[in-house]
């Protein structure tokens, strides 16, 4: 009986899937044609041939806090399927995760969350809303309720193309355009800032108690792909054993 509800299910399911990438494909069709934001330029990246992901270079960075503070405090903003948030190498006690559909610990938005919070972390993953707007305000909150010393990781800052890119979203898979904090954080003070160059692109900010989020709201609202394209390498883009090495040896006593 139960293979059957299964099979009588399962076309519901794909046709729900189809439904939304033929959506998305209209998206596609109506910003890149009719809104004329279509770009044939792309972002190059050889992600395939470099064998580490989000997972491993958080979990560096964890066991970087855990070697200098003895623990670690973590918390994930947006947790999706849990697909990074049950790889985070703690104990449950030390793991804090936000979302407001599924995954994670707090079923809540992300605003709402800093809001009524009082605890510090170590070390803080952003990957919630794909909006600029949201994913600065998620960063600055962050480095708000930092312990004294902590990293803060940003994940999708490298879109492979401008459909990835495009907000509202017009394709399946999506970074969207947070890329803008990274432009933002590269021109921070007291915020040692770097980009590795994997897994649709994984930030990484040293922050203390001194660092100061420079906005630049005004200037980067309205830039586009050709602008991502032309300055995100000035973000100090990095192979990901470069910045590997960089965490485990980065000196938060001399900031």
């Amino acid at each position: 009986m139960k293979l059957n509800h299964f099979k009588l299910f399962l076309p519901q399911i794909l046709e729900k899937r189809y439904l939304k990438r033929i959506s998305y494909e209209f998206k596609a069709l109506y910003y890149g044609y009719i809104k004329k934001k279509k770009n044939k330029r792309l972002f190059e990246h050889d992600w395939k041939n470099k064998h580490i992901n989000r997972h491993g270079i958080i979990n560096k960075g964890i066991f970087r806090i855990k070697e200098l503070k003895n623990n670690c405090n973590y918390l994930e903003i947006g947790c999706d399927r849990d697909q990074n948030f049950n790889a985070v190498a703690l104990e449950e006690e030390f793991k804090t995760g936000v979302d407001p559909n599924s995954g994670g610990t707090v079923r809540d938005t992300s605003d709402n969350f800093f809001n009524q919070n009082k605890d510090l972390f170590d070390v803080i993953f952003v990957d919630g809303l794909h909006h600029y707007e949201q994913c600065q305000k998620d960063v600055i909150n962050s480095i708000k309720n930092i312990n004294n010393y902590g990293i803060i990781f940003i994940h999708d800052l490298l879109p492979r193309d401008w459909k990835i890119e495009h907000v509202p979203r017009c394709n399946e898979s999506w970074s969207g355009d947070v890329w803008k904090v990274a432009i933002e954080l590269n021109e921070s003070e007291n915020i040692d800032f770097y980009i590795a160059d994997i897994d649709s692109g994984v930030g990484c900010a040293f922050v203390n108690k001194k660092s100061n989020y420079k906005n630049m709201k005004s200037e980067l609202i309205n830039k586009n792909y050709d602008y991502f394209l032309d300055n995100i390498r000035k973000c100090n883009l990095i192979h990901p054993n470069n910045l590997l090495k960089i965490i485990s040896t980065f000196n938060f006593d001399l900031k």
